[in-house]
């Protein structure tokens, strides 16, 4: 290795120097390039020289040694500082460049004391002045370097970057504040003497500088730069180093950028709705307004913080989560009505809102924020719940509510009302008012209540409601108020709450009756009152002479009980003449009707002769031969009539289990020809197994399926459809009274869709002899309706019928459900 020279020296010194001055630099301003290359402390020509040479030549020395460790300690540090830069510790580099610069002027201390240890003895040392040292490489750097000497601070070197910083002035050996006198008010001055009179460095970082551009005019730079003390062998000050990086363009484009944001934080701060930015992975509350505040329950002291530092409640809800995904996906998320559990006050709610996690994209694409936007939707949520709570009150309250249009028709009927107006579940939107109202109180409806209902929304008045299936006309207070629609504010619909009177009405008659019992007990009180004192008195009076004849009466009521006793055996005997009667009387109808049919039979068997054997002979007398047969022929019918009647009236009760659906099946095969005439259509469901007499049953079914075949509408095939149900007592329709008082009974429904009837005739179809049709539209004895029914009350049952002309008919059988 060629022998160290004072040129080595000096060049050791300026590449620590420039080393120290560049990192001091760029590691105190965020801005400038941080990518210094730093080489190790054995690649370093001071270090290849101290490892190779030194170390081995002058190990007797002290300060070789200290060099060594100085140098390495250097070159380490700088590579750590750099490290600890980038990983964002800022603040620790800003305190570790400290230990950088005592460590550099420790290392140009001891290259001064080695050196004329070191060098030969023919060799001069020489100290060459800063800006001869240094000019080499300052003029190759790319940043800002010039040499200040002096206490007046006369430039002795300035680079070219300087120079095209100062609008190319000649400034070398010129005073600073001679060459730069638009820096007088800037401050800039009392820094270099303050800088060169303590002997201490100072960083200025984005400094603003007012420069003359050399055409007149100036220009506004800003600097990052250090003012660097030179000292001599003695500590004293000599000149300063100035090291600097313009960084106006990083200044002006981070200030758009500080504008911009303040612009956003203002729109966030007074946007109308709840908003906040969530800035990093860690979702950072970077800004929020007040209102988004006012939702958390929080002050302002969370900004800055985690959202779950800032408010810890959300953890374990989704929020987090989501932000989470939204942030790795970029993908918008919106929710409605989403609940959140909140502490405000102190007191952990429940609240709803509907938000937006929008993700703000940098210049590469990357997610680096989320904008939140939320709106608070507590009581329209709490709104639609009590909605919901109170539909499902209005479905089991019994009390009937029914909500209408303004014309009229009917939106909704609750269970209750259905019930109680007879209304099918699936008519209600083709039903009106009209349909149950009596027409004196839809007049009243008209001319008082819908006025007071456009004005005051509010009515309350009594009605007469109309059963829609048993015409039963009912009672009831009603209290009707108008909605809005929220949206136009216009009236959209009536809705009513209608209370069944009857019951009331009936506890009224029950008590008024009381009363007229009670007020008749009172008035016979007072007149037996009377009279006991008027008998007192009398026969106080008299007690002497009813003392005499007490004997007397005594015998007479004797007498009165014998002759009472006569009169109650004659009464069981009439009671028991009479029992035989009725027995006589049905006796006589069961041997009358059967023996009329013999004589009968003899009539159309003698008709049927004549007809065969004189037809042509007798000529328009074979009319009234023909017309003689038809009546014996209806006779006939009506006997056998008479005779099924009879037979039923006479019943003994003797019941056995019996398959309703076995009694229709056999029902059907009696009627199979005449099913297959009309081409009906016959739908039996499950029925049930009931006690009773099967005969009779079957007769009851014959006739009803017989009437429904019989009364159908021309040119239309018949459907009759049977099913059943089962009702408690309290759910039998008003109508019914069944013979037989039990819980529960069946409902056996024949439906069909035949000519129906008018409903004023239900009672009186069930009546012996009664006929709806002339005998030339339809045949019959009139006895088949009555029969049914005479079967059912021996069955402890009930039967029905509901009909519209037109309409088809359905009769309704009620038997008792066996315990």
């Amino acid at each position: 290795m060629k022998p160290i020279t004072a040129h080595d020296f000096q060049q050791a010194k300026a590449d620590h120097l420039l080393l120290k001055n560049q990192l001091t630099v760029s590691l105190s301003n965020e801005g400038a390039d941080q990518n210094i290359h730093i080489l190790s402390q054995y690649a370093c020509p001071l270090g290849r020289w101290l490892y190779s040479h030194a170390l081995i030549e002058h190990e007797e020395i002290d300060e070789v040694h200290e060099l060594e460790q100085v140098h390495a300690f250097l070159h380490t540090h700088s590579r750590e500082l750099t490290r600890t830069y980038k990983a964002g510790q800022i603040e620790d580099v800003r305190q570790g460049l400290s230990g950088l610069e005592k460590a550099t002027d420790r290392l140009v201390e001891l290259l001064h004391i080695l050196e004329p240890k070191l060098l030969p003895k023919k060799q001069k040392s020489v100290v060459l002045p800063a800006q001869e040292l240094l000019h080499d490489l300052f003029m190759q750097a790319p940043a800002i370097h010039c040499i200040l000497t002096g206490p007046t601070h006369i430039y002795t070197f300035v680079n070219s970057a300087y120079a095209e910083l100062i609008g190319g002035r000649n400034v070398l050996g010129v005073p600073v504040r001679e060459a730069l006198p638009e820096l007088a008010d800037q401050k800039f001055f009392d820094l270099l003497d303050n800088v060169y009179t303590h002997s201490k460095p100072f960083v200025g970082k984005e400094m603003s500088i007012l420069l003359d551009n050399g055409r007149g005019s100036t220009r506004q730079a800003y600097l990052d730069f250090i003012y660097q003390p030179i000292k001599n062998a003695l500590g004293q000050s000599e000149g300063i180093l100035v090291s600097a990086y313009e960084v106006t363009e990083q200044v002006v484009a981070r200030k758009k950028v500080e504008e911009s944001e303040t612009r956003f934080r203002a729109i966030i701060e007074e946007a109308p709705v709840a908003t906040c930015l969530f800035v990093g992975p860690a979702m950072r509350v970077d800004v929020a307004n007040d209102l988004m505040l006012q939702y958390w329950g929080k002050g302002r002291s969370i900004l800055g913080k985690p959202l779950a530092e800032g408010v810890p409640e959300i953890v374990g809800q989704p929020f987090l989560d989501i932000l989470d995904t939204v942030f790795k996906t970029g993908e918008t998320y919106q929710a409605k009505a989403a609940p959140a559990e909140l502490k405000l006050d102190g007191v952990l709610g429940t609240y709803y809102f509907d938000f937006t996690y929008k993700p703000l994209f940098d210049k590469q694409g990357h997610v680096y924020a989320i904008i939140d936007t939320a709106v608070d939707v507590t009581n329209q949520v709490l709104a639609q719940q009590q909605q919901l709570q109170l539909a499902a009150i209005v479905e089991k309250v019994p009390i009937c509510v029914t909500i209408t249009d303004l014309d009229g028709s009917f939106r909704y009927v609750n269970p209750f009302g259905k019930q109680l107006l007879g209304l099918p579940p699936d008519e209600v939107h083709t039903k009106h008012l009209n349909d149950f109202i009596v027409e004196e109180d839809m007049n009243m409806l008209l001319n008082e209540a819908i006025p007071a209902l456009l004005t005051s929304h509010h009515w309350e008045g009594r009605l007469l409601m109309r059963h829609l299936q048993t015409g039963e006309l009912i009672p009831v207070d009603t209290t009707s108020l108008a909605l809005t629609d929220p949206a136009t504010g216009h009236l959209d619909a009536l809705v009513a709450v209608n209370r069944d009177l009857r019951p009331e009405i009936l506890a009224l008659e029950q008590q008024e009756q009381i009363m007229q019992e009670l007020r008749a007990s009172e008035e016979r009180y007072r007149h037996l009152s009377t009279e006991l004192e008027e008998q007192v008195n009398l026969r106080t009076a008299e007690l002497a002479a009813t003392n005499e004849q007490l004997a007397i009466t005594n015998e007479e009521l004797a007498s009165a009980n014998e002759e009472f006793a006569a009169t109650n055996e004659e009464l069981e005997e009439a009671n028991q003449l009479f029992s035989l009667s009725n027995q006589n009387l049905e006796r006589f109808a069961y041997i009358a009707s059967h023996d009329l049919q013999e004589p009968l039979r003899k009539v159309q068997q003698f008709g049927d002769l004549l007809s065969a054997q004189y037809s042509s002979q007798l000529g328009e007398g074979l009319t009234y031969l023909e017309r003689m047969q038809a009546a014996a022929s209806r006779m006939s019918t009506l006997i056998r009539d008479l005779l099924s009647f009879s037979r039923i009236s006479t019943w003994q009760n003797i019941t056995a289990l019996v398959s309703l659906n076995s009694v229709i099946e056999t029902v059907l095969s009696d009627l199979e020809l005449r099913i297959q005439e009309t081409g009906a259509v016959v739908e039996v469901a499950l029925l049930p197994n009931i006690q009773g007499d099967r005969s009779q049953l079957e007769q009851l079914f014959q006739n009803l399926l017989s009437n429904a075949l019989k009364f159908s509408r021309p040119n239309q095939a018949p459907h009759i459809h049977i099913h059943y149900d089962t009702l408690t007592a309290g759910n039998l329709p008003a109508t019914v009274k069944p013979a037989r008082q039990t819980r529960a009974y069946y409902q056996i429904q024949v439906s069909d869709n035949g000519i129906g009837f008018d409903e004023q005739y239900a009672d009186r179809i069930f009546q012996i002899f009664q006929r709806l049709h002339g005998k030339s539209e339809f045949a019959g004895t009139g006895i088949g309706l009555a029969i049914c029914e005479k079967v059912v009350t021996n069955h402890g049952g009930a039967i029905i019928a509901n009909s519209q002309p037109g309409q088809g008919a359905t009769f309704s059988i009620y038997f008792p459900v066996q315990s």
